[in-house]
């Protein structure tokens, strides 16, 4: 639209439906002339409901940013609060998953429980990607959930026990999180951050082949060209009570069922192969110093950071039936890369957050040993029931071998 404004919710859809219907009515009332005549006799009143319009619309903007400035504002990194979704994945589409997927967030836009009263109780936070959030698996089956349950039910006493929350969001990557442990108030309540992260980082470079700074500079560019109305407190206040009330309106959400996943597979599976290899060095170079960064700000906050490198089923000897189920590798390029450059550059974005947690002593658990088993996976690199599983095993044997110091905060 309008100077590079952009369409974000079925809300803002209806709001620009509405307003071209009123203009609509308005054009075709103008060259009908009885109607035409009558709103010439009550132009006067139509100026004033007009002005009322306008100054009531000023006053509650004014009021709204006065009194309620972050109404609008989801927490950043965190899904909107009390929200209650269920989820029906297909099996077909999606092997290794079944049942209804319930996901819910607490108060504070997390999903899992409230916080526990009693401090002695340890808090963990999960922070990542889709492959953290785990949408289409139940809260009793992502990898969090299950970590938390596998903690407490070998717990010797009340203070071994756990809390663990998953704040993964779709898409975001270590520059989110980033920004999540520098500017989060949470960081001061949590105990331990567990970080899945890497193919969305590697991703994202797919897709753009440009490097994360250039990329923000443009969104700033965008940011200020975006026209008044996207401001709006009334506009946005609308679309967090949509978000919340009325989940399918947005378009924050993956579908019910996770058809949208044929689509992509189909769009994939017809395209050409890349097989070239990304220059991937600068690329890597800032990966590795926002991982370093985020290590020093789990410092600053007496947070013990704990990393995990992300497993992917890419690999050169897939059979056909696993080669249907991947869907990711769309290049600047306008290709896909094939499965082996895939998973040669996964592989380097892992060797690379081996090589600086070795570095700087950051705890790593190692999931490499998962590549290309598709019992793990239902796509690329989202887990299935046994896959995420796995991850709470695995991460649950570190914190078995490494316990969580009595003391807290």
């Amino acid at each position: 639209m309008l100077r590079g404004w952009q369409i974000e919710s079925k809300v803002d859809t209806l709001v620009l439906v509405f307003s071209l219907t009123v203009l609509a009515i308005l054009a075709v009332a103008a060259v009908i002339a009885p109607v035409r005549r009558r709103l010439a006799l009550m132009w006067r009143q139509c100026v004033l409901l007009g002005g009322v319009v306008m100054v009531s619309w000023f006053l509650i903007e004014v009021a709204l940013a006065t009194l309620l400035p972050n109404a609008a504002e989801v927490p950043f990194h965190r899904r909107w609060p009390n929200l209650s979704l269920v989820f029906h994945p297909n099996h077909d589409v999606m092997p290794g998953v079944s049942g209804p997927a319930h996901y819910a967030t607490n108060s504070l836009g997390i999903r899992g429980g409230e916080f526990p009263e009693d401090r002695a109780v340890k808090r963990i936070l999960c922070l990542g990607g889709s492959t953290t959030e785990c949408a289409y698996l139940d809260e009793t089956e992502a990898w969090p959930g299950r970590l938390m349950r596998q903690i407490n039910e070998t717990a010797s006493d009340a203070k071994r026990r756990v809390w663990v929350g998953n704040a993964g969001i779709s898409g975001f990557t270590s520059k989110q999180h980033l920004q999540f442990v520098r500017e989060s108030e949470l960081m001061d309540e949590i105990d331990c951050l567990v970080l899945l992260v890497g193919v969305n980082d590697f991703s994202k470079f797919v897709e753009t082949e440009r490097l994360t700074s250039q990329i923000e500079h443009e969104q700033a560019l965008a940011l200020a060209r975006a026209p008044f109305w996207c401001r709006s407190h009334i506009r946005n206040l609308a679309r967090r009570a949509a978000n919340v009330y009325l989940p399918t309106m947005t378009r924050h959400y993956e579908d019910p069922d996770g058809a949208n996943y044929q689509l992509r597979r189909q769009e994939r599976q017809a395209a050409v192969k890349a097989d070239e290899p990304l220059e991937l060095e600068g690329a890597l170079a800032e990966y590795a110093l926002r991982i370093e960064q985020i290590a020093g700000a789990c410092r600053e906050h007496n947070v013990r950071l704990i990393v995990a490198n992300q497993p992917v089923l890419w690999s050169g000897e897939l059979d056909d039936e696993s080669e249907a189920l991947l869907w990711l590798g769309w290049t600047a390029r306008h290709s896909f890369l094939s499965t082996v450059a895939l998973r040669q550059g996964m592989d380097e974005f892992n060797a690379t957050l081996a090589l600086t947690c070795n570095r700087l002593g950051i705890e790593m658990v190692d999931l490499s040993y998962m590549h290309g088993r598709k019992e793990y996976f239902y796509d690329d690199c989202h887990f299935t029931e046994l896959g995420a599983a796995e991850v709470a095993g695995s991460l649950n044997s570190w914190l078995d071998r490494h316990p969580l110091m009595a003391e807290g905060k």
